[in-house]
């Protein structure tokens, strides 16, 4: 069965269906192509390595690069998570990978509404877009308030704590921590009293929360994460790198992610490093 299911650029705005499959080899030279031509390059894999490999179950690593205000990426995520409890079997572990949408926004944000009207050209295409997804996320169980958030946050320091984050276990859920913080609660984000309140239940003070506001620890790391995956040629989100070996673009249906897992599971892994 094929898995590339479209060929072309990505768009910020929209959900659309990319899945390519390489091989080790291939994943490399995908990656040389893409930098040097700046569009997708598609390749498959042979299918009789797939009936070789099929009978070994491999963990699977998913790498989401997501912003945390991007409503597409919390809504792929529910998907994801719904998708993985249809195939228990399959070990997975998530982590994130930081994409900044905005970041030219300033430290302090910039008012929300303004700021998203100008991004769809206009107030009306602003308030069709949001009334769409607020749509698509009832059906995935989420309350995506967007006509109640006020600032649009600049979103470097949300991922230097989602890298430290990382290295203490819990990475994930804050993810989701934050895009209920945001999408749902309202929070403003630029703040860093608002900041404390979510980062509370994870065991961080407030005086832990300035001392990391005070430093630039993780800095170095989300700015070179995020020079690597463009470098990779991912231009929105949310992408998702299964092993290193599947790429899928944008809030796909449970089906696909159940899909791209199980492949990945059953797929040589790439050489660490690679």
């Amino acid at each position: 069965m094929q898995l590339i299911l479209r060929i072309g650029r990505i768009q910020l705005s929209h959900s659309q269906h990319t899945i390519i499959f390489v091989s080790d080899t291939q994943f490399r030279n995908y990656l040389i192509y893409r930098r040097k031509q700046g569009q997708f390059c598609i390749v498959d894999r042979d299918e009789k390595q797939l009936a070789v490999n099929a009978a070994k179950m491999n963990p699977v690593r998913i790498d989401i690069v997501s912003d945390l205000v991007c409503p597409w990426c919390y809504i792929g995520r529910k998907r994801l998570a719904n998708a993985l409890a249809q195939i228990p079997e399959v070990e997975t572990q998530i982590h994130w990978q930081p994409f900044e949408l905005f970041p030219l926004i300033p430290v302090n944000g910039v008012e929300r509404h303004a700021h998203m009207a100008k991004v769809f050209g206009s107030a009306r295409r602003r308030d069709a877009v949001f009334a769409q997804v607020t749509q698509v996320g009832q059906t995935e169980g989420l309350d995506l308030r967007f006509d109640r958030i006020a600032r649009s946050p600049n979103t470097f320091l949300l991922h230097r704590l989602l890298w430290k984050a990382g290295q203490e276990g819990y990475q994930d859920t804050l993810a989701m921590v934050f895009f209920n913080a945001f999408f749902t609660e309202n929070r403003d984000l630029t703040q860093p009293d608002q900041i404390a309140t979510i980062l509370a239940p994870f065991n961080w003070s407030r005086a832990d929360l300035d001392q990391f506001l005070a430093s630039d620890e993780g800095a170095s790391v989300v700015r070179h994460q995020q020079r690597l995956y463009r470098f990779a040629g991912v231009s929105s989100v949310p992408t998702y790198f299964f092993n290193n070996q599947l790429i899928l673009v944008g809030a796909q249906p449970p089906d696909q992610f159940v899909q791209a897992v199980t492949r990945a599971a059953h797929q040589t892994q790439l050489p660490a490093g690679h």
